[in-house]
């Protein structure tokens, strides 16, 4: 698909603001963005009540808002109902009820876990989420507030590894001190960058955010492309690509479960593959996710991995 015949200079007027400045997507956001506005917990604490939200948004004054902040720790969740539902869920509505305010856009991530069945494919847009654990529930809160702005599109990502805390620099730095590390096998999905992320975002404001016009759909699935792997599969291409010795072991999340049996352990999607058709209709589809590891691998990793001086 062609994109369309816009004037692409229309990126540089617009004062954009980009929550969650210190997590993976916002750091990857910060390479694409140089010139937004990029907020933290300390500038926009979205545990406040929504009058503060409300004012702090008032002063900042942006002309479009990508939510990238959220609660991630999947298990905590589970005991931390009142964090996790206020930060992911009920903060966004109040960001949604800013933007319906000011008649801005805002563009909302949100993941695999607001979803639990098994399609023979992957999860398509028009699927009937159905959250699971706490974590999950509380982003699809955020999903239903964005839904209800014509302005608003949501992003669901999954599997997302980036600078910061991820999949990959866990099972690095276990490497260090294993030789054979458990690993689950019974879960699909595919790995997505941070900053591939970052810039078909910035493809889809360049070519579907026309003047007023707000031409993205409600909710959009972005994940880069390639083969399905278990966890397990991908725990081999990371050390296969930094050259490691370290085996993996497979192992149920069954199995996973029992060996924190002293911890709370939140469900998990089964399948978490995407079905990528309408992110390809739009002319933006992800690279092949080895090729996105490999760069991360190359580019990433040495510096995450140095020790805090």
């Amino acid at each position: 698909m062609k994109y369309l015949e816009i004037d692409h200079s229309m990126l540089d007027t617009p004062k954009f603001l980009i929550t969650g400045a210190h997590g993976q997507l916002g750091r990857a956001f910060q390479a694409i963005f140089p010139d937004a506005m990029f907020v933290s917990q300390f500038e926009l604490d979205l545990v406040c009540e929504p009058k503060k939200i409300h004012c702090a948004l008032q002063q900042l004054s942006p002309s479009a808002i990508i939510h990238t902040a959220a609660y991630t720790n999947v298990d905590a969740a589970q005991s931390d109902h009142a964090t996790a539902m206020r930060v992911n869920g009920f903060s966004t509505g109040t960001l949604v009820e800013y933007c319906r305010e000011h008649n801005i856009p805002i563009i909302y991530y949100s993941t695999d876990y607001v979803l639990d069945s098994c399609p023979s494919g992957g999860h398509v847009e028009s699927e009937v989420p159905q959250p699971r654990s706490v974590y999950g529930i509380s982003k699809y809160i955020g999903e239903l507030c964005v839904n209800t702005y014509g302005r608003g599109t949501v992003i669901r990502l999954s599997s997302v590894f980036g600078d910061g805390t991820n999949f990959p620099l866990t099972m690095l730095k276990l490497s260090e001190s294993h030789d054979v590390i458990p690993v689950v096998c019974d879960q699909v999905m595919r790995p997505t960058y941070a900053s591939d992320v970052a810039q078909a975002t910035h493809e889809l404001l360049r070519h579907y955010w026309i003047q007023d016009e707000w031409l993205l759909p409600s909710v959009l699935h972005m994940q880069n492309s390639g083969s399905a792997v278990t966890w397990s599969d991908f725990a081999k291409q990371i050390f296969f690509q930094t050259k490691k010795k370290t085996r993996v072991q497979e192992i149920t999340f069954e199995e996973y479960v029992t060996s924190r049996a002293d911890k709370i352990t939140a469900p998990r999607p089964q399948n978490s593959l995407f079905d990528m058709s309408l992110l390809e209709s739009l002319g933006v589809p992800l690279r092949n996710w080895t090729e996105a590891l490999h760069e991360f691998c190359e580019s990433g990793v040495s510096r995450q991995l140095q020790p805090s001086p």
